[in-house]
């Protein structure tokens, strides 16, 4: 169970949740154990956001995301160039030959290779909401989303239904915008002053407008 910071623990919580100790897998694998048990996502969310993409490398390296001290991927049959290197590391430790260690350069073609495939998922997956969504315009559809991020210009959401991404503007939100702050630290918006929406959120919103040219989703939170 997650522990709040009181006078006698605050010295062994600098300690547990220190850069450092955060830094390894044992510290974080901690961290993550104690805040299981709270409820909802505000804690998990604003975790993600500190973790980077997995990277190819020729040592063993934890896998913080899984909590392994080794990772490796591959699948079968192959797919992807990676899938084919482990395949003829895995091949040979079965049959006891010698494994040669991948090349510094391959894995940074790789791991470009990959970062392009995540760009280009996005991009059609973004294209396939829109074109599912257009149609739903006009009959003012409404969906339950999760609050994914907090920013100046409004709220990004993912609708629980389908996954898809929608922009929320600001102005749509308070009709001044000087009354409108985001605090980066709770990555939560505060209008007047109150606290009113934190990532983890679950709000109602309503599909207003859907642009396939610039693949954006855009509605406003239902009140």
């Amino acid at each position: 169970m997650a522990n709040l910071a009181t006078e006698e623990n605050q010295a062994e919580l600098n300690e547990r949740y220190s850069v450092e100790n955060l830094s390894i897998l044992n510290g974080y694998c901690q961290m993550r154990h104690d805040i299981e048990p709270i409820e909802g996502d505000y804690l998990e969310l604003r975790l993600r956001r500190y973790l980077t993409f997995a990277e190819f490398k020729a040592e063993l390296s934890p896998h913080f995301g899984l909590g392994l001290e080794g990772y490796a991927t591959w699948t079968s049959p192959i797919r992807k160039y990676s899938d084919m290197v482990n395949h003829r590391l895995i091949k040979a430790v079965l049959t006891q030959q010698p494994c040669e260690k991948p090349q510094d350069d391959v894995l940074a073609r790789l791991q470009e290779a990959r970062r392009q495939n995540r760009l280009v998922e996005r991009d059609i997956a973004d294209w396939l909401y829109c074109r599912y969504l257009a149609d739903k315009v006009a009959e003012n559809a409404e969906f339950d989303a999760e609050v994914q991020d907090v920013m100046r210009g409004g709220l990004r959401v993912q609708l629980l239904e389908n996954g898809a991404s929608m922009f929320v503007p600001a102005s749509t939100l308070h009709n001044n915008k000087e009354e409108i702050q985001v605090n980066s630290d709770e990555l939560a918006l505060y209008i007047k002053g109150e606290r009113t929406y934190k990532i983890g959120d679950i709000v109602r919103v309503k599909l207003t407008e859907v642009k396939e040219a610039t693949r954006s989703i855009v509605g406003s939170v239902v009140i």
